[in-house]
C-alpha cells in the first residue's frame, strides 16, 4: 500500500542548454529563475541542491524559504540509462528537456530512496537564448529587486551613476581550479582593458569593476547605475536584466563565441528582451589587446549614445 504521509517538495532543475548550474549565467537563468517564478513555491518546503559557491546568492535572494541539500557523491552511471528511468517517473515530456550532470543524477537517488514519486517537480529552465520571455524575465528581476530593495538603495547611493561601467574579468577561481575548471581571466581577457579605462575617463564618468565575490545587491545597482557597459563574452553580461531600458551594452567578443545560430545569440538577445542596446566588438582572439580602432569603435558607439 502507497504511504499518504506528507513530505516536503523538492525542486529539481533540468537546465534546456549546456552548462553547469555553477556558472554565474546557467544559474540566474536555469537554476534561481524558474525556483522563483514556480507557483507551487512554499517558505520551508522547497530543497535545493547546492551549487557551490552560488548557495550564497540562493540565501541572499531566498533566505529560509529554502533548503540547501549538499551535492551527494555519487558512482559514474551511463545517462541513457538515468534518462529512461527517469521518463518512468516524470514521462517524457519532463526528461525530454533535461541534461547530464549531478542534479540528474541526485533526482534518480532521491526518486529511489524516497519512494514516493510526488515528492519531486521538474521545473524547464530559462537559460536558453530560445526560452527567453520579457515578462517572464521582468517578473523575476521584480521579485529578486523587492527582496533586496532596501540593500540596493544603499549601494545605489553609495554607488552614483557613471556614463561606462566596464567589466573586467577576475583571476582565476581557485575553487574552480581545484575542481579542474578554468575561470575568469584565464578563460577570456583583454590584458590591455586599463588602457580602454584611461582613454574613456578623458570624456566620461568611467568606472572599472571586477564582480569576482560582489555580493548581488553590489551587481544590481552598478548595472542599473549605468549607462552603458562594456564587457567582454561571459556571464557578467547576465546583469543586463537589472539594466534600465535604453541603456547600452557593448559586448567584446572573440571568434569562438560569435553566435552561429539562435540558440547561442545569449546576450544580444537577452538585451533585446530588456529593451537594452546591444553592440558586438569583435576581439581577434580569447585573450588578444584591444586595437586602437577597436577603442575607437567603442568610443563612437558611446558618441551615439550620448547624442540620443
Amino acid at each position: 500500500m502507497r504511504n499518504n504521509t506528507r513530505i516536503d517538495k523538492s525542486i529539481l532543475l533540468f537546465p534546456l542548454n549546456r552548462g553547469r548550474a555553477g556558472h554565474y549565467y546557467h544559474y540566474m537563468l536555469g537554476y534561481l529563475m524558474p525556483v522563483v517564478l514556480c507557483p507551487d513555491r512554499k517558505a520551508g518546503h522547497t530543497s535545493l541542491v547546492s551549487v557551490g559557491l552560488l548557495d550564497r546568492i540562493t540565501r541572499e535572494v531566498l533566505g529560509n524559504d529554502v533548503n540547501i541539500v549538499p551535492e551527494p557523491k555519487l558512482t559514474q552511471t551511463r545517462y541513457p540509462e538515468l534518462r529512461n528511468r527517469l521518463s518512468k517517473i516524470f514521462g517524457k515530456s519532463g526528461v525530454r528537456q533535461s541534461l547530464p550532470g549531478t542534479i540528474v543524477k541526485w533526482a534518480m537517488r532521491h526518486a529511489l530512496r524516497k519512494h514516493n514519486h510526488d515528492c519531486l517537480e521538474v521545473l524547464s529552465s530559462f537559460d536558453s537564448p530560445l526560452r527567453y520571455r520579457r515578462n517572464q524575465i521582468s517578473r523575476f528581476r521584480d521579485y529578486v529587486e523587492a527582496r533586496l530593495a532596501d540593500r540596493i538603495e544603499t549601494k545605489c547611493l553609495s554607488q552614483p551613476d557613471v556614463d561606462v561601467l566596464i567589466i573586467e574579468r577576475a583571476h582565476p577561481n581557485k575553487h574552480y581550479a581545484d575542481v579542474g575548471r578554468t575561470s575568469g581571466s584565464q578563460r577570456r581577457s583583454v590584458p590591455n582593458i586599463g588602457c580602454l579605462v584611461d582613454l574613456l575617463r578623458t570624456r566620461r564618468r568611467t568606472e572599472l569593476l571586477n564582480l569576482e565575490n560582489t555580493d548581488l545587491a553590489s551587481q544590481i545597482a552598478a548595472f542599473r547605475n549605468a549607462r552603458a557597459v562594456v564587457a567582454q563574452h561571459g556571464a557578467a553580461l547576465t546583469n543586463i536584466i537589472w539594466m534600465r531600458p535604453g541603456s547600452l551594452v557593448i559586448e567584446i567578443i572573440p571568434p569562438d563565441k560569435v553566435p552561429d545560430s539562435a540558440d547561442k545569440e545569449y546576450f544580444s538577445r537577452l538585451a533585446e528582451e530588456m529593451a537594452v542596446r546591444h553592440h558586438y566588438v569583435f576581439q581577434e582572439h580569447d585573450h588578444a589587446d584591444l586595437t586602437p580602432s577597436q577603442m575607437h569603435q567603442i568610443e563612437a558607439l558611446l558618441a551615439q549614445e550620448n547624442s540620443q
